[in-house]
This record gives structure tokens, C-alpha cells and sequence, in this order.
């Protein structure tokens, strides 16, 4: 198992941001979280990664609190990919990747051949290999954001988190990433967490899925179980048709109106 969370509540000041979560979750398994703004997505990530600690409750991973790991140890079992992720600092592509393998790399040691050998793989898999030599400040947005999803994966984590990860980029550089993410799971048996706005995209990569509201998980399980009408209705407040696509292999949802601003 990676991860058991355990009635786990968390409140910044006196706001509620989560509220009695109770999750298990399996590697080999791409999980999609499907969350309203500003109802706990973040939140979730930031302790599932040990940036934050349960104000009740408890997280294990691998059958260990993850509160007693250090943060070596969390580097080398996760990675995260953040929506906006802001790099000042005129650093080469190339550079910025390696930093990916830096949790692996003894204290004061270089990196190795396997290093650099991983991560020129990972560049030519992320079709980044042009940007090599590039300083990470003079590449657009879009760019950076895949050469920051790259790392991640250059990190060889067993678990990796996406937070929005890919909503800067256009869709062919989305579908890219998302597939070398999924191909991870499927080869691997690692596990992807990945926070999604687009329900098509979280339907369509995720076999199973979470569906939070207002701090508390509205429905979790395999995502053509639970993807249902009622609860886009219920959860996101608008008007929805579900029917499965034969061409992506999955659920897929039209919208109709809004039931309320």
C-alpha cells in the first residue's frame, strides 16, 4: 500500500480546509481528484507530501507515519509538479533536471553515469531535448512547465503528484505528460496523484478517481463506477449528460447550464 489516510482533518486559522478524509491508495494505480475551487485540493497534496501535518488524524505510507520520514526520504519516494512553479534563477535546462536526481545523489557526491544517463532518457521522452542547453529563464511558460515536469519524473519516485500540472500547456504537450506519467504506472506499478480542473482529462487517465467537496471526499472508487450525473450535479452545481466514448475508452461529460453563481 503507499498511502492510508486516516481521519484526517486540517483548518488554517479557524477555516476548515479538510474534514475526517479517510483514503487508501494502491501503486499501480493513476488516481484522478476531481475538486470545486477552493475545497482542499491543495491542501491534500501539501500533506500526502509531508509540506503540512494533520490537525487530527494520521497519514501512512508504505505502513510508516509519514510525519517520521525525513525529507531525504520523502524526496526519494515522491515528487510533486506543481501548478506555477517560479524559477528566477538562470540555470540550463540541464542543470534544472539533475536537480531531480539530487535525493539519490550522495552528500558530496557528483552525479554518475546512471544520473546523466537517466536523465537525457527523460529529456528525449519529455521531447525537451532541444531545450538542453538552454537557460530555464529564456523558455515560455508552457516550456518551463514541461521541463519542471520532466524533473519529477527524472526523480524516479514511486509516487508522483500533479497539481494542475498540466494547464499551462496546449493539449498535445498535455496529453504527452500525462502519457509518460501513465506509462509509469502501467510499467512500473508506480502511483500518480493528479489534481484535475478538465473532468474529460481526469476521466479519461484516471482509473480511479476522487471527487472532494467542501473538505470531505464525496465519492472514491474506480472512476467509470462513480463518474456519475448525480454527483457532477451535486458537487460541481451544473447541468450534465455522461455517456461513454468508444474512441478515449472512457466516461465522458457534456455540460449544459449552471444551477447557481
Amino acid at each position: 500500500m503507499s498511502f492510508n489516510v486516516e481521519n484526517v482533518s486540517f483548518a488554517y486559522a479557524d477555516k476548515a480546509a479538510l474534514r475526517a478524509v479517510n483514503l487508501e491508495l494502491q501503486p499501480g494505480r493513476f488516481y484522478s481528484i476531481l475538486v470545486p475551487n477552493g475545497c482542499g485540493k491543495s491542501t491534500l497534496l501539501d500533506l500526502l507530501i509531508g509540506h503540512l501535518r494533520p490537525g487530527t488524524g494520521r497519514i501512512l505510507y508504505k505502513g510508516r507515519q509519514l510525519k517520521d520520514y525525513s525529507r531525504k526520504e520523502l524526496a526519494r519516494e515522491m515528487a510533486l509538479v506543481a501548478q506555477n512553479y517560479s524559477i528566477n534563477f538562470s540555470f540550463r535546462v540541464e542543470e534544472i533536471m539533475m536537480m531531480g536526481r539530487y535525493p539519490h545523489i550522495p552528500r558530496f557526491s557528483a552525479p554518475s553515469e546512471q544520473d546523466f544517463a537517466l536523465v537525457e532518457q527523460t529529456m528525449d521522452q519529455a521531447g525537451i531535448m532541444e531545450f538542453k542547453d538552454r537557460l530555464i529563464t529564456e523558455l515560455s511558460g508552457g516550456e518551463r512547465q514541461r521541463v519542471v515536469f520532466a524533473r519529477a519524473l527524472a526523480q524516479d519516485a514511486s509516487v508522483l503528484l500533479l497539481d494542475e500540472a498540466t494547464s499551462s500547456l496546449d493539449i498535445k504537450h498535455s496529453l504527452g505528460m500525462l502519457g509518460l506519467a501513465a506509462r509509469k504506472v502501467r510499467q512500473e506499478k508506480r502511483t500518480v496523484i493528479s489534481v484535475f480542473q478538465d473532468i474529460n482529462l481526469a476521466a479519461a487517465w484516471g482509473d480511479h478517481c476522487i471527487v472532494m467537496d467542501r473538505g470531505r471526499i464525496a465519492a472514491c472508487g474506480p472512476t467509470q463506477d462513480i463518474l456519475t450525473e448525480d454527483l457532477i450535479r451535486e458537487v460541481f452545481q451544473v447541468e450534465n449528460r455522461i455517456r461513454f466514448d468508444e474512441y478515449v475508452q472512457s466516461k465522458q461529460v457534456a455540460f449544459g447550464c449552471s444551477l447557481e453563481l
